[in-house]
C-alpha cells in the first residue's frame, strides 16, 4: 500500500500536467525625471484597476476595510541574518489581536481578495515567528497549566490559522494566492501540525475552485519540504513532478531559473535526504550563483526574499546531506560568512549535522568542535538566547553522556574541560546547567550532582523554577537524604513565588514525584517524605482535578499507596518547613480532605 503522502505526490504529478499559471503581475508605473515612460493607453486601465480596489466611503463596511488594511500594514519582518524583528512589535501585536474580529465582519463581503488574505496570513505566520523570538528572550518557563500572555497569544494564533484554513475551503468569497496557501503550509510546518496540513492538502486538491492554486509551484514546494521532514516520500515521484514543471516552462519559453524558489529548495532537500547530492548541487547553483550572475548582469541586487531562499538552500546541505564532507564544507563556508547571502548557523540545521557527525565518526571531539563554533558564531553575531541554549546544549550533552555512559576519571576530566570552554565562549546560563543536570543523572553520582549545583551557585546566574525542577528530577537517581530534597523543594517554591506563581504547577509536582516515590533510588524515607509533602501541598495544586489524577498515577507505582491516601489525615506533616506556601492560593475544599 502506498503511504499517504506518496499518494499525495502522485495526485500532484497528475494534476500538474493540466496546470495553467495563475499568477498576478503587479502594476508598476515608472517615472523618470517626472515624466511617465510607459505607454499611457496601457497604464490607464491598470491605474483604474488599482483605484477600483480601494475601499469606497459609501460602503457600509468602509471603516472595517480601512481598519483591516491598517492592521496588515503593521506587519513585522524577521531578519534571518541578525535574528532581530524589524518593525514596531507593540503595534504588531495590537494588530494581530484586532484583525480577526474585522475578518469575521468582512468575510462575506467579497472584499477579502488575494492581496488582503495573503497579508492576513502573512501577519499570522509572522506572529508565530515573533512569538518564538519573544519566547526565546524569556527568562522563565511558560507552564502549560499557568497563565501567561505569550502562551495565550500562541493559542490565539493557532485558533486564527485553523479558522482561516477551514473558511478558505468553505467560502468562495475568500480569495487566496499560491503565496498565501504556501504560507499556511509553512505555518503548519513550524507548528509541526502534520495531520492538519495533510488534511488541508487533500481537501484543497479536491476543490475545483482551489485546485489550480494547490497545483502551483509555491504550494508544491512547501508541501514537498513538509514531506521531506516527515521522511515519507518517493524521490522519483518528486522528480517527475519537477520535470513536468520544467517541461511546461520550456514550452512557455521560460528557463529553469524561472521555477519558483520554494519548489527548487524543496527539490534540493528531497535530493539530499535520498543521497542525490550531485543533483542537489546543480539545483543549488541555479538558485544561488546563477541568480546572482543574472542580477549582476541586470545591475540589480537579489531581493531579501530571494536571499532567504539562498540561505535556506545553503543550510539544507548542512542538515540534510548524508555525506559528512559535503555538510562540513557548507558548515565551514556558513561559519566564515563571506557569501553573498546570509548564512546564520541556525540550531535546527546544525543539530542534525551534529547527530550525523557522531553517528558516522563516533568522535566526540569533532562534535564538540561544531558545538563550540556554533556558539562562537552566534555570540559574535548576537544571536544567542535561552531557547538556543536549551536545544543545542541538550543535544550536545546527550552525545557527551552516550560517549561516557558511566562516571569515569576520563569522563569527569572531559566534562570539566567542556564547562571551562563554554564559560569562555559565553556567559554561563541556566539552560546549560539544566541540560547538564538532566543528562548527567545517568552517572548516578552524588558528588558530581553536588559539584554541578555548587558550580551553578558560583556562576551566580539568575535561576528560575526550571533549574530547581531539574535538580529534583536529577536527585531521583541518587540516594539523597530527605532533608536535602526538602531544601530543593523550598528553593523551587521560592522561585515560583518570586515569579508571581500562586499555585503548584504540574511540572513542579512531577519533579517532586521523580525525586521521591518515582525515584530510581526509592527508599522508605523518600516515600514518607512524599506523603508528608502531599498533605502539605495538595491544597495548592494548580487544578483541583490534579488531586485525583496524581493519586491514580501514584497507585500504579504501588497499589499499597491507596491505603496511605485513604488515611492521609493521620499523617503528621507539621514539622515539614514549607513557609513558601503562605504566598500560594489555597483550595479550601481540598484542604478539608487532607486535614
Amino acid at each position: 500500500m502506498i503511504p499517504r503522502s506518496r499518494w499525495l505526490i502522485k495526485v500532484c504529478t497528475t494534476a500538474v500536467r493540466r496546470y495553467s499559471a495563475h499568477t498576478r503581475e503587479s502594476s508598476v508605473i515608472a517615472f523618470e525625471n517626472g515624466t511617465n515612460t510607459g505607454n499611457l493607453d496601457e497604464l490607464l486601465p491598470k491605474l483604474k484597476n488599482m483605484i477600483s480596489h480601494l475601499p469606497k466611503k459609501s460602503l457600509p463596511y468602509y471603516k472595517q476595510l480601512v481598519a483591516f488594511d491598517e492592521c496588515t500594514s503593521q506587519n513585522c519582518t524577521y531578519d534571518s541574518k541578525t535574528g532581530e524583528v524589524i518593525g514596531g512589535v507593540e503595534g504588531f501585536w495590537q494588530s494581530i489581536h484586532k484583525i480577526m474580529p474585522l475578518y469575521d465582519n468582512l468575510i462575506h463581503t467579497g472584499e477579502l481578495r488575494e492581496e488582503r488574505m495573503d497579508s492576513l496570513i502573512s501577519l499570522l505566520r509572522n506572529g508565530l515567528r515573533i512569538y518564538r523570538y519573544e519566547l526565546a528572550k524569556q527568562n522563565k518557563n511558560l507552564d502549560n497549566d499557568l497563565h501567561h500572555s505569550l502562551k495565550s497569544t500562541k493559542v490565539y494564533l493557532i485558533k486564527a490559522l485553523r479558522k482561516i484554513t477551514d473558511e478558505i475551503l468553505r467560502f468562495p468569497t475568500l480569495h487566496v494566492s499560491p503565496a498565501g496557501i504556501s504560507n499556511i503550509f509553512k505555518a503548519y510546518k513550524d507548528l509541526d501540525f502534520v495531520e492538519e496540513a495533510v488534511q488541508f492538502w487533500e481537501q484543497g486538491k479536491s476543490n475545483n475552485r482551489l485546485k489550480p492554486i494547490f497545483d502551483s509551484e509555491p504550494v508544491l514546494g512547501s508541501v514537498i519540504q513538509f514531506l521531506v521532514d516527515t521522511g515519507d516520500f518517493d524521490l522519483q515521484e518528486v522528480r517527475d513532478l519537477y520535470d513536468h514543471i520544467k517541461v511546461r516552462k520550456a514550452k512557455s519559453n521560460k528557463g529553469e531559473n524561472d521555477i519558483h524558489p520554494d519548489l527548487v529548495v524543496g527539490m534540493i532537500k528531497a535530493c539530499l535526504v535520498k543521497g542525490e547530492t550531485s543533483v542537489a548541487g546543480e539545483l543549488f547553483q541555479r538558485i544561488t550563483s546563477d541568480v546572482c550572475k543574472e542580477c549582476e548582469h541586470m545591475n540589480k541586487v537579489p531581493t531579501p526574499k530571494m536571499l532567504s531562499y539562498m540561505t535556506n538552500a545553503h543550510l539544507s546541505f548542512i542538515a540534510y546531506s548524508p555525506d559528512i564532507a559535503t555538510s562540513s564544507m557548507f558548515f565551514e563556508s556558513a561559519a566564515k560568512g563571506q557569501l553573498p547571502y546570509p548564512t546564520p548557523l541556525q540550531v535546527n540545521y546544525v543539530k542534525p549535522y551534529m547527530v550525523k557527525l557522531w553517528q558516522t565518526t563516533n568522535d566526540l571531539n569533532l562534535v564538540q568542535n561544531i558545538w563550540e563554533r556554533t556558539w562562537e558564531y552566534n555570540e559574535i553575531h548576537h544571536r544567542s538566547n535561552s531557547s538556543m541554549s536549551s536545544s543545542l546544549n541538550d543535544l550536545f550533552f546527550k552525545i557527551f553522556f552516550s560517549k561516557y555512559p558511566r562516571c569515569t576519571p576520563d569522563g569527569i576530566k572531559h566534562l570539566k574541560q567542556v564547562i571551562k570552554t563554554y564559560s569562555k565562549v559565553k556567559s554561563m546560563d541556566e539552560p546549560f546547567f539544566n541540560c547538564l543536570l538532566t543528562n548527567s543523572s545517568c552517572w548516578s553520582n552524588s558528588e558530581v550532582f553536588h559539584t554541578i549545583v555548587k558550580a551553578a551557585d558560583l556562576y551566580n546566574f539568575p535561576k528560575t523554577n526550571v533549574f530547581y525542577r531539574c535538580c529534583l528530577k536529577a536527585s531521583g537517581s541518587l540516594t539523597l537524604k530527605a532533608s536535602e530534597i526538602i531544601i530543593l523543594v523550598q528553593k523551587l517554591f521560592s522561585a515560583n513565588a518570586s515569579m508571581g506563581y500562586r499555585k503548584i504547577a504540574n511540572a513542579d509536582w512531577l519533579a517532586i514525584r521523580d525525586a521521591t516515590i518515582n525515584s530510581k533510588m526509592v527508599s522508605e524515607e523518600k516515600v514518607d517524605l512524599y506523603f508528608k509533602l502531599w498533605k502539605k501541598c495538595s491544597p495548592y495544586f494548580a487544578n483541583s482535578s490534579n488531586y485525583y489524577s496524581y493519586q491514580r498515577e501514584d497507585t500504579k507505582l504501588n497499589a499499597a499507596y491507596s491505603h496511605i491516601f485513604n488515611n492521609i489525615r493521620k499523617i503528621d506533616a507539621d514539622n515539614l518547613p514549607l513557609d513558601q506556601l503562605q504566598f500560594f492560593v489555597k483550595d479550601h475544599h481540598i484542604d478539608l480532605k487532607v486535614n
